[in-house]
């Protein structure tokens, strides 16, 4: 750091003499490296990066400076391979003056945009950022989240980031497991996660805050951090690129841990600019004119794809939100953005529907009876279309002039009407026909940390054939490029495991060679643990591997199909549902209500949605709250009896007795990210909700009261 120090009080040209004179370059930077102030203009040579490739004998590797062999097939498959640098410089080079990123405070020209990566590369590298090493960053969505990440990738690093959500012991265990050199955090909140065990951290050499100015000694604002980087000379950051390969570690990506700890993904350079190269084919991407808004966490596989690495590729814009504005105010943030391209999980599509339900109820006369005509449209369209139809033509358009595109424009979502998709979890039939009564088409993708942008349905209305591209209920066909078939395939249902091959399978599991061994067949084709048919090449997904419950009398039942059943015949009062019975003689399911989210935290009240509160009255109840609704049986009765009677219509479909539930357990709060059964992304972490309800759990196996269907 005394090093550091005194080479930072330097002027620039004396930092330049003394840099070149260290490294003897003085005569290469003579010959100008830079093309142009924007960046470096990778030399036509083999022996050096960024876009080599290294001699390798197998596609996988656990090690952070591991080399893979590329996965090179036909079609897209064959692509040349690229760096993330080439890739975004071809971008900066081509549109320099097109808008890359805005912020309610600013925005950011490609020009802009690639040097301040450039100054945030150096001044990792100044701060002891070694080759191969990680940055690791925690906070939410922002242009300094971005910045750090490509700047991490140019740096000859890694990046890696980390859940807001994530306990102190789990950024703990990410820092080391990461062996990180650099940590980017966002305010005090996520620095005292870290400092407390600076101590533990021996590969830890700097930490930089973003969002406020840092009071702790040995922390560097953002502004000081970007001063480094603007008086460092570019040689070093040269040497770094001279030193990459395409078919290297640029990515850690944390799997969320829903079911134990959380593994690393490697994610080669390879993995990325290709898997960016298949979505914009499949999704048909047009180049300077698309835009999206960056909400879901920046940390996980779908924003790491879309909002760092695909955007910049295709001259696109990313819109990001005030940091006091991020939570509960999506809805403005999309009106303001008004993206081309939306994706979203589950949750948020649910409140949507339930917020325009409860909208729609207060409609009366006759704007009532024409919301409900252009609804019933849209619906009666869109099903003509999506069965290989033409559709109600000037009926519709008539229903979208009148009523549907004012629903859009509200929505913020005018824009993306062929761009509206959700990932992480199934998304409802009934919240998928709700959309589609607006004229809005979800189409369900798939993929994982492990194989980013698996399969995809794409809606296409002006294609001549839209049932090629896309299925409801289905989460699509293989993206271009891709392959998809099923492991083991059960002959009787048809079901089997996804198993996946392209160059968008990961690399392996950092320093964990059993499991990334078990990952893979011999053929190296990716095993996900996710079931599901294939039918005409469009996937369905039915659950997964892990999460079927073995009852003590040895019979195997998936729990996903059940739950879905549940959720979707008790729609307006149930927002999660999971069976267990797991070493047990008989199913039992935990079930909570729908309840009202705080719009300023994000998080659930005691309050009852109003179409869960519209299911108790239908059925002579009043609650005060989802507490007083689950803590009273005898009083709200009807409601209990509406559940039980859907159970045993469940049951009698059900094709074994083992596969029957016998009781179910109203719970008393929703299930929630902050309250541990939930992941960032909103997927149920059954681990957690069985330790976290294990006393209910066993109460519910021991006792025979009001909630049972127990026919002995």
């Amino acid at each position: 750091m005394a090093v550091i120090s005194k080479v930072l009080s330097l002027n620039y040209q004396s930092r330049l003499k003394l840099v070149s004179g260290f490294h003897g370059l003085n005569e290469l930077h003579q010959q100008r490296w830079f093309s142009t102030e924007l960046g470096f203009k990778p030399r036509i040579n083999l022996k050096l990066g960024p876009d080599r490739i290294l001699p390798a004998i197998s596609p996988v590797t656990v090690n952070l400076d591991g080399v893979v062999q590329l996965r090179m097939g036909e079609g897209l498959g064959s692509r040349e391979p690229i760096s993330c640098y080439s890739s975004i410089l071809k971008t900066v080079e081509t549109v320099p003056g097109a808008t890359a990123i805005v912020d309610p405070t600013r925005s950011w020209t490609y020009e802009e945009y690639f040097k301040q990566i450039l100054c945030v590369s150096r001044a990792f590298i100044e701060l002891g950022l070694q080759p191969h090493r990680t940055v690791a960053i925690i906070g939410s969505n922002s242009p300094e989240w971005v910045f750090s990440a490509v700047g991490a990738v140019f740096a000859g690093g890694l990046y890696s980031g980390v859940y807001t959500t994530n306990t102190t012991t789990s950024v703990l265990y990410q820092l080391q497991h990461s062996k990180a050199n650099i940590v980017v955090v966002e305010d005090e909140i996520q620095l005292k996660k870290i400092l407390p065990h600076r101590d533990q951290l021996p590969d830890l050499r700097a930490i930089i805050m973003y969002g406020e100015i840092p009071e702790e000694d040995g922390v560097l604002s953002w502004e000081e951090f970007l001063n480094i980087g603007n008086s460092v000379a570019d040689l070093e950051l040269r040497s770094r690129l001279e030193g990459q390969a395409i078919n290297q570690p640029a990515i850690l990506c944390y799997t969320s841990g829903t079911t134990a700890k959380p593994k690393g993904a490697l994610l080669s350079q390879d993995n990325i600019t290709w898997t960016v190269a298949s979505a914009v084919e499949t999704y048909k991407l047009k180049f300077g004119e698309e835009s999206m808004l960056s909400y879901l966490p920046l940390s996980h596989i779908v924003s790491v794809v879309s909002d760092i690495w695909m955007l910049p590729s295709i001259a696109g814009t990313l819109h990001f939100v005030r940091r006091d504005r991020l939570r509960g105010y999506l809805l403005q943030s999309l009106i303001q953005a008004r993206p081309t391209r939306f994706v979203s999980v589950p949750r948020v599509y649910e409140k949507v529907q339930s917020e325009l339900e409860a909208a729609f109820g207060e409609a009366r006369g006759g704007r009532a009876k024409l919301l409900s005509w252009a609804r019933n449209v849209s619906t009666q369209h869109y099903d003509s279309i999506l069965n290989g139809g033409k559709g109600l033509g000037l009926k519709y358009s008539l229903a979208h002039k009148l009523v549907l595109s004012k629903i859009h424009q509200k929505l913020g979502m005018e824009r993306c009407l062929e761009g509206l998709y959700s990932g992480a979890a199934p998304l409802s039939t009934e919240t998928s026909q709700f959309m589609k009564s607006l004229g809005l088409i979800v189409s369900e993708i798939y993929g994982m940390t492990e194989n980013p942008n698996q399969t995809a349905n794409q809606f296409l209305p002006l294609e001549q054939d839209v049932v090629e591209h896309y299925k409801l209920g289905s989460v699509g066909r293989s993206a271009v490029g891709c392959q998809t078939k099923l492991h083991l395939q059960d002959p009787r249902d048809g079901i089997g495991e996804v198993a996946c091959s392209g160059r968008n399978v990961f690399m392996g599991y950092l320093r964990d060679a059993t499991r990334t061994r078990e990952t893979f067949d011999r053929g190296f084709w990716l095993l996900t643990g996710d079931m599901a048919t294939i039918e005409d090449g469009f996937i369905t997904i039915k659950g997964r591997i892990k999460d079927v419950i073995i009852t003590s009398g040895g019979k195997n039942i998936a729990p996903y199909p059940l739950e879905k059943k549940i959720k979707g015949m008790l729609a307006d009062l149930v927002s999660h549902c999971m069976v267990v019975g797991n070493k047990q003689t008989h199913l039992t399911c935990l079930i909570t209500v729908k309840a009202v989210l705080d719009p300023a935290t994000l998080e659930v009240t005691d309050q009852l949605e109003a179409c869960a509160w519209e299911f108790c009255l239908k059925h002579g109840c009043k609650p005060s709250s989802v507490s007083d609704l689950a803590k009273n049986k005898e009083k709200y009765s009807g409601v209990y009896d509406a559940i039980l009677s859907v159970l045993e219509q469940i049951n009698k479909d059900s094709p074994s007795q083992a596969a029957r539930i016998r009781k179910f357990t109203l719970l008393p709060v929703d299930f929630s990210v902050s309250g541990g059964e939930l992941g960032p992304t909103m997927k149920m972490k059954r681990h957690a909700v069985e330790e976290k309800y294990k006393t209910e759990i066993k109460d519910m196996h021991a006792s025979t009261e009001r909630t049972s269907l127990w026919d002995d």
